[in-house]
C-alpha cells in the first residue's frame, strides 16, 4: 500500500515555470502534473541489509521507481556498522540519484541515463534498463548499489545476473562484515 503526501503548491509557482517556457518561445515544457510531483513527498523506504554471518554478502533488490522517477530524483542514505572491527567503525553517506526523466528527455538512447553524486564527494554516471552492467554507488567498498545482482550475492553461483530490465530496480549489496540500513527518500 502506498501512502502519498502531497504538498500544496501555489498555483503561481506552477504558472511561473510554465510562463518561463512560453517566454522562451514555445509551449510549456512541463505540465502541472510533473511540477506537482516535485513537491510530492513520499514516506521513506527503510531496508536492513545484513548477513546472518560474517562470510557471505547480503543483497536486496529495491525498486526506486516510486521515489526516484520524478524530476527531482531521490536520495539513498546508507548507515553502516562494521561488525568485526575492534573499534566499532560506522559510516554514513547520502547518495543523490537522478534518473533521466521522460518529461524532459528526448529518449535517444536505450535505457535511462543516470547520475549519482555522493554527499562529501564522489560521483558515478550510469545507465539502467539496458544490457550494460553498472555500479550506481560503492562508498568505501562497504555497501554498493548495482543495476544487476553481482556474482557474490547469494544464489548467483559466482556469476553476475543480466542487468535488471526495470530501470528503477537496483541491488544493494552489503559486505559480509557490514550491516547496512538503507533509507530511500523522495
Amino acid at each position: 500500500m502506498s501512502h502519498r503526501h502531497l504538498v500544496t503548491v501555489p498555483l503561481c509557482a506552477m504558472a511561473l515555470v510554465a510562463s518561463v517556457a512560453v517566454a522562451r518561445g514555445g509551449a510549456p515544457l512541463l505540465g502541472g502534473d510533473e511540477i506537482a510531483k516535485i513537491f510530492e513527498k513520499l514516506p521513506q523506504q527503510i531496508h536492513v541489509v545484513a548477513s546472518p554471518d560474517t562470510t557471505n554478502w547480503q543483497c536486496t533488490d529495491i525498486d526506486l521507481g516510486e521515489h526516484c522517477s520524478d524530476l527531482d530524483g531521490c536520495a539513498v542514505n546508507l548507515h553502516m556498522q562494521h561488525r568485526i572491527d575492534g573499534n566499532d567503525l560506522v559510516r554514513g553517506i547520502r547518495q543523490h540519484l537522478y534518473f533521466e526523466n521522460a518529461a524532459t528527455s528526448l529518449s535517444r538512447a536505450r535505457g535511462l541515463n543516470g547520475y549519482t553524486r555522493q554527499a562529501g564527494g564522489g560521483e558515478h554516471g550510469w545507465v539502467t534498463g539496458s544490457t550494460a552492467l553498472h555500479t550506481l554507488f560503492n562508498p568505501w567498498g562497504w555497501s554498493a548499489g548495482y543495476n544487476y545482482r553481482p556474482a557474490f550475492c547469494p544464489g548467483q553461483s559466482g556469476r553476475n545476473s543480466a542487468s535488471h530490465t526495470n530501470p528503477f530496480l537496483i541491488t544493494i549489496a552489503s559486505h559480509p562484515h557490514v550491516s547496512t540500513v538503507v533509507i530511500i527518500e523522495d
